[in-house]
């Protein structure tokens, strides 16, 4: 890789990182699990759009980048999503009324309705992967809060440089083959869910899981139509 392509993969995962929302499990048995998920904007509704084997169980939140004393994070609650887990299908959504949010958080002396910054896409939905561009997706692994200057760490993880190597006929999933050596399974822990785009940030998929197959290392991804076709788009 070049100085100018180590550069624009760098520039490329920070833009990525702020749309990518971690969500974490604050609930059930696989409490402080964390996965991802990206807020898309359609027409006048709010969709959260997740990974369906992360999602299945317990009771999870979207961890704000915002904090307010004593050292919390704050963090919304997500309305009850619509989970589809099995062998053709790994998706899940939840719609979000902001209206009754924002009025909620107005009312509490606590917060500053300001502080309500959730990345949302706004682009184009549904679309399907240009086989001809690359692809790529990053999300936040363990945060740390710093006392000192009042603000989190995040660590990101991520793929970049990813080709897009048709749909899978057994699963119907996208396959991506990463640009390097697969990086194993805790590195890509709480990565599902985690918005895939092309070079031009264009959403195309969602990262659904990792898998070793043959001499391959494929990632895979849910295909937009899938949440489409639930959510009435």
């Amino acid at each position: 890789m070049t100085k100018e392509e180590a550069e624009a993969a760098t520039e490329y995962v920070q833009l990525m990182l702020r749309d990518t929302l971690r969500l974490v499990n604050v609930g059930g048995d696989r409490i402080q699990e964390t996965a991802s998920g990206i807020l898309i904007k359609l027409d006048k509704r709010y969709f959260l759009l997740s990974a369906g084997h992360a999602l299945k169980s317990g009771s999870w939140v979207i961890e704000t980048n915002k904090t307010f004393y004593p050292a919390k994070v704050v963090v919304l609650g997500i309305p009850a999503p619509h989970v589809f887990h099995s062998l053709t299908e790994d998706f899940a959504w939840s719609e979000f009324d902001f209206h009754s949010l924002i009025q909620k958080m107005q009312a509490d002396p606590k917060f500053d309705a300001n502080w309500i910054d959730v990345p949302t896409y706004i682009g184009p939905f549904p679309v399907e992967p240009d086989p001809k561009m690359p692809f790529g997706f990053a999300s936040w692994k363990a945060t740390e809060f710093l006392p000192g200057i009042n603000t989190l760490v995040r660590e990101p993880h991520f793929e970049v440089g990813m080709k897009f190597d048709g749909i899978d006929k057994a699963n119907g999933l996208y396959r991506f083959l990463p640009a390097r050596k697969h990086q194993g399974h805790d590195y890509y822990r709480g990565c599902s869910g985690a918005p895939i785009t092309d070079a031009s940030r264009r959403l195309v998929s969602l990262v659904a899981c990792g898998i070793k197959e043959r001499d391959d290392e494929v990632i895979w991804g849910t295909p937009l139509a899938n949440y489409a076709d639930q959510i009435g788009r």
